[in-house]
């Protein structure tokens, strides 16, 4: 810890007002410098700012204190899942991110799933039928930049979250098609997720035209009977019901319940009661 005033520290506050990139660079650092005896005083002041500063005090409170990291990101996470209508599917699982990387810069990753976007839109430039579309957007993802299904008998928490799976270029099947679903979002490409039981895939849905892909087996295209046989192999009972988009509420509910049983199975309490305490508020359980 640094020495410094209450003046000071006031000061340093004011100036995160200022736009200038450089100045909010040497405010947050001066103020990381200080340390956390300054995080009371910023958590006061979140209260008095306007909402277009309350964030960058948010980015230096999560920096230097995890548990205030924590709290902003479960007090994100209670208004984004009372929200009565469809719910924005990258702030939430960015949120979930949070709760377990509570100093998560979010922008990284934005930037990087604008840039994988960017280039699937040069690639896809003048394609329009559908499995030409697919093919070309897992040509671009899984074989090009290599992402990959996680090996099911070692799966790691970081399978599980978005940042590390953009890190890693590798999870589980809801993770990876999550990644697919929020660059096509960005291309305002037809997708969606289908929660089958046991596993997730993504459908490119133009007009009557329907591809189903499971971006798990590098972004392979399979047909409603390949996905039957699978899910009757699983053991449950078949259903067309099956191939309903899910809602992005569903998809983060279902993330969070594969993150619930991750950490039971290895007896994680402090983050199973936190995926726990996420899933009963967006399920409204």
């Amino acid at each position: 810890m640094k020495t410094y005033t209450d003046t000071e520290v006031d000061s340093l506050i004011r100036l995160l007002a200022d736009d200038d990139e450089a100045m909010l660079t040497l405010v947050g650092d001066r103020l990381f410098e200080i340390g956390d005896v300054v995080v009371p005083t910023l958590w006061d002041a979140r209260m008095r700012v306007s909402s277009a500063i309350r964030p960058r005090i948010d980015s230096i409170l999560s920096r230097l204190s995890v548990d205030a990291g924590k709290e902003l990101a479960i007090q994100d996470w209670q208004f984004l899942a009372a929200q009565p209508d469809e719910l924005d599917l990258e702030k939430g699982i960015a949120t979930i991110a949070r709760s377990n990387f509570p100093d998560l810069d979010w922008d990284t990753y934005r930037l990087l799933l604008d840039n994988l976007a960017d280039e699937l839109a040069i690639r896809l430039t003048g394609v329009s039928e559908a499995l030409d579309v697919v093919e070309l957007f897992s040509q671009y993802l899984f074989q090009e930049q290599q992402f990959t299904g996680s090996d099911i008998a070692y799966y790691e928490s970081d399978d599980y979250y978005i940042n590390r799976v953009l890190d890693r270029k590798r999870g589980i099947p809801i993770s990876l098609s999550v990644i697919c679903l929020l660059i096509g979002q960005r291309l305002s490409l037809p997708m969606y997720g289908i929660g089958l039981p046991g596993h997730f895939i993504v459908k490119y849905q133009a007009g009557e035209t329907e591809v189903l892909f499971d971006p798990y087996h590098e972004g392979k295209v399979i047909t409603r009977e390949e996905c039957e046989e699978m899910i009757i192999r699983n053991q449950y009972r078949y259903s067309d019901d099956f191939f309903e988009p899910y809602s992005n509420r569903m998809i983060l509910a279902r993330m969070l319940g594969n993150l619930r049983n991750f950490y039971l199975q290895r007896h994680d309490r402090e983050r199973l009661s936190t995926v726990t305490h996420y899933f009963k508020l967006v399920t409204k359980d």
